[in-house]
């Protein structure tokens, strides 16, 4: 370091270790943000999947009506 404030290689140092630690910031601006089309295709997935379950779930109920049914006819 000179007198009149910070050397050359002392500055290079900072520049170098602010790029290093931006990607790793916490602050969203900085982070990269999902396109229209990959959030479309994030939730197409997503209700898909809510599709799925709920036809299972459907067939477990009607599966348990039937059942439930079953078993009333022999307790009568």
């Amino acid at each position: 370091m000179n007198q009149r404030g910070m050397g050359t290689g002392e500055w290079a140092a900072i520049i170098l270790l602010a790029a290093a630690t931006i990607p790793l910031s916490p602050f969203p601006a900085l982070a990269q943000r999902p396109t229209y089309q990959q959030q479309m295709q994030d939730n197409q997935r997503t209700l898909e999947g809510i599709r799925r379950e709920r036809s299972e779930v459907e067939q477990e109920l009607a599966r348990l009506r039937t059942q439930a049914q079953t078993r009333s006819r022999w307790t009568c």
